[in-house]
């Protein structure tokens, strides 16, 4: 910044400062008001043109100008579509990001934000390859030769992206844990154990679980918010532990649930708590402590210590000397094991990025340590997003930086700011689009709503063609040179074989710049 700033200021000498008069911007939305005020309230009053009512306040040369600049604002009402779906990769593209990995080493990981200055670089890797290859090659074939054609190809690639970034998406989907629909539930089953445990549940289902190895039941019926299911153990290897008839296992409807088999004081319990099934927002692993212990100090906490980053993790009831912490969102890394009171477990635990674990501690008969995966990390690598990241910059270069310069060199001298504010409200239309497509919760599946803004894409772009094929181009000199005296009946042409906007035959100096 500090460099972009000693630039700037280097070539103020070059630059031509004009001091602003009054507000153009201000003065056109009157103009555009008394025009209409005095055609709908005026009696016997005739004008060519609607704003031509305006004359008797403002003068014809202003008049006119605004006409220019409405026939090109006229072309920007469908454009808040395309920035409604660029400007997703500061948002959508990012959250997709976080489903992904990024590793790029053993020891080095891409942040799915970081993820963003893909396009920043692309955009300066491209502007130098558009305009020296990729334009004069285009114009030696005769495509897009035309700033409309150029926005219209820019609009369609923005659609692409979009599809692409949908089929990434269902790619993550297909591989990601999802909550249990209405009226079932699911159970995992994690046996911590120093011999097997045979586990029956609801004496339906059974399995002997081996140490360290769990069993997992999905999608199974309950009535009701609340229910009640029997679950029996028979350790297999272990005589000396007791364990009761039947334990009871408490759940409610759309909710995933880990129950820990473990032995404390020579019995076995069984601790259940609710899984989580959303992924850190950052990217990172979540993780939390299931435990066992002979002494647990109030407000006393376990400790994973990492190469960079400490983390504690408190017990949800201090009352009971086993349990489960909270959830912790945790940078993926190799961390060590510390019990409450700083005292060392002697283990350690790799957490991956995107991964959701239960961590099971116990010290009731030595230090014991055993991970559990809930949802499994990011295994689809973040670089499969780079496909989209081009097409979309390829998309910005053909559609932002072309209707940049199209709305300037079509724009009357007085014109020029208005026609910019104009184009900067298309993105903040754009972006009040996305936060109503967001709110509304229009489809469960993220790939869907890619699908949709893809699909929305692709129609407005075909309108914006159709709404293009009668504009008639007119040369920036024109404007310089302020020939009031021509009128718009020499300017214009109804030669409709240039496709996407006309030549305007009154400036044939400019035809062949399109």
């Amino acid at each position: 910044m500090i460099v972009a700033i000693i630039f700037f200021f280097s070539g103020k000498r070059l630059y031509r400062m004009i001091p602003p008069k009054g507000n153009v911007v201000v003065e056109t939305i009157g103009c555009i008001k008394h025009a209409l005020g005095r055609r709908c309230t005026g009696k016997g009053l005739s004008r060519d043109h609607w704003l031509d009512y305006a004359d008797d306040k403002y003068d014809k040369s202003f008049i006119k100008d605004v006409r220019a600049a409405l026939r090109v604002m006229y072309l920007y009402l469908p454009l808040p579509i395309f920035w409604a779906l660029y400007d997703q990769q500061g948002s959508r593209w990012t959250l997709q990001a976080t489903r992904m990995d990024g590793a790029i080493t053993p020891s080095f990981s891409m942040q799915p934000d970081q993820m963003q200055a893909v396009n920043a670089i692309l955009i300066l890797l491209f502007i130098p390859i558009f305009d020296g290859v990729i334009y004069p090659v285009l114009a030696k074939c005769n495509t897009l030769t035309r700033p409309l054609k150029r926005m219209f190809a820019g609009g369609m690639l923005a659609g692409l992206s979009f599809v692409i970034a949908a089929l990434i998406q269902i790619i993550i989907e297909n591989n990601t844990r999802v909550a249990p629909s209405a009226g079932h539930f699911d159970v995992t089953f994690a046996n911590v154990l120093p011999c097997k445990a045979n586990v029956t549940f609801n004496g339906i289902f059974t399995s002997n679980v081996d140490p360290n190895s769990a069993w997992l039941l999905s999608d199974l019926a309950v009535n009701g918010d609340n229910a009640s299911f029997p679950v029996q153990f028979k350790p297999i290897g272990c005589p000396h532990l007791l364990y009761e008839d039947t334990y009871m296992l408490n759940v409610q409807e759309e909710k995933s649930y880990m129950s820990i088999i473990l032995s404390f004081e020579g019995s076995i319990k069984l601790i259940t708590d609710e899984m989580n099934l959303e992924k850190s927002s950052k990217g990172n692993a979540d993780v939390r402590i299931a435990f066992a212990l002979n002494s647990l100090a109030a407000n006393s906490s376990f400790k994973l210590k990492g190469p960079e980053n400490d983390y504690s993790l408190s017990p949800l009831n201090y009352d009971l000397l086993y349990g489960f912490t909270g959830y912790s969102d945790v940078v993926p890394d190799k961390y060590d094991i510390y019990f409450p009171g700083a005292i060392s477990s002697g283990k350690s635990t790799k957490l991956v990025n995107g991964g959701v674990y239960t961590l099971v501690v116990t010290n009731t008969s030595g230090p014991s340590t055993a991970l559990f995966i809930e949802m499994d990390p990011n295994n689809f690598n973040m670089f499969w997003q780079m496909p989209q990241y081009i097409v979309i910059t390829a998309a910005e270069i053909l559609f932002s930086i072309t209707g940049l310069e199209f709305s300037y060199s079509q724009a009357p001298v007085s014109m020029k700011s208005v026609l910019q504010a104009a184009w900067l409200m298309t993105t903040a239309v754009g972006d009040l689009i996305v936060v109503i497509v967001a709110e509304a919760h229009f489809f469960d599946r993220q790939s869907d709503e890619f699908f949709l803004f893809a699909g929305l894409m692709v129609v407005i772009m075909i309108i914006f063609a159709l709404m293009a094929r009668s504009y008639e181009y007119v040369s920036p000199d024109a404007w310089n040179e302020e020939s009031n005296e021509e009128t718009d009946e020499t300017k214009k042409t109804s030669d409709a074989d240039f496709g996407l906007g006309r030549i305007n035959k009154g400036y044939e100096g400019e035809s062949g710049s399109m």
